[in-house]
């Protein structure tokens, strides 16, 4: 990677990106007793969880206790990821204004506040999952799933306009920028589907987010002053 590269540092952010997502991937609890249809992520499943039911699935088992591995498991989990959520923010706020700094464009303003507005909503709504966890023995937490579902998709809804507008501006010719371009726009479609209709689009919408933050990481590595190459 060359030395003038602007991207240069944030592509090593976006190493310690990857790291943290496998980190995360070994300490979430990958087996629970029932996950709602068409979820095959425990975690995601937790995200999206609407009733009462969906949380007894995931947290109970077959005989009706609390499972203290899987509540162990999803809080170390989400307390790590409030350093997950501060990487990938910082990357795409970083990535956004140093392409603004590339080519001028005011509108890259918009995906930097919307990176920032995904920080927000992260932090909300870990804080209602781990309100959850603490609430199972009473079963009081209606409040916290009633606002999981608001911050979840505040979250979710800004990843997705931010991929699919910086696409549009690192556009260059070449099959990488045409991949990107048309990525960013499968993950627009996705996140459509799941919000009318939760299911395993849901997977399929989580799966393309993390795509489109790969496909931004060797972006920043392979880009080149001057070229169309990228």
């Amino acid at each position: 990677m060359k030395k003038n590269n602007p991207y240069r540092f944030i592509a090593y952010l976006g190493i310690s990106l990857i790291i943290m997502s496998i980190v995360l991937m070994f300490i979430m609890p990958h087996k629970v007793h029932r996950l709602p249809h068409g979820f095959i992520t425990p975690v995601l499943a937790f995200e999206f969880a609407q009733t009462s039911y969906d949380i007894y699935g995931i947290f109970y088992d077959e005989a009706g206790k609390i499972s203290r591995d899987t509540v162990a498991s999803m809080d170390l989990g989400n307390i790590l990821d409030f350093i997950y959520m501060t990487q990938y923010s910082l990357f795409l706020l970083l990535f956004s204004l140093i392409t603004f700094r590339i080519t001028k464009k005011y509108i890259l303003f918009l995906p930097a506040l919307l990176s920032l507005m995904a920080l927000a909503g992260d932090v909300f709504e870990n804080i209602q999952l781990m309100g959850i966890t603490s609430m199972l023995e009473n079963g009081e937490y209606q409040q916290q799933l009633f606002y999981l579902h608001y911050f979840t998709w505040f979250k979710w809804a800004s990843l997705s306009l931010i991929f699919l507008m910086i696409p549009l501006f690192i556009y260059k010719k070449g099959i990488f920028s045409a991949i990107t371009l048309t990525m960013g726009l499968i993950v627009f479609i996705l996140g459509a589907i799941s919000f009318f209709h939760r299911s395993f689009f849901n997977e399929l919408f989580s799966l393309s987010i993390a795509v489109m933050f790969l496909l931004l990481i060797i972006y920043s590595f392979a880009y080149k002053n001057g070229t169309n190459k990228y």
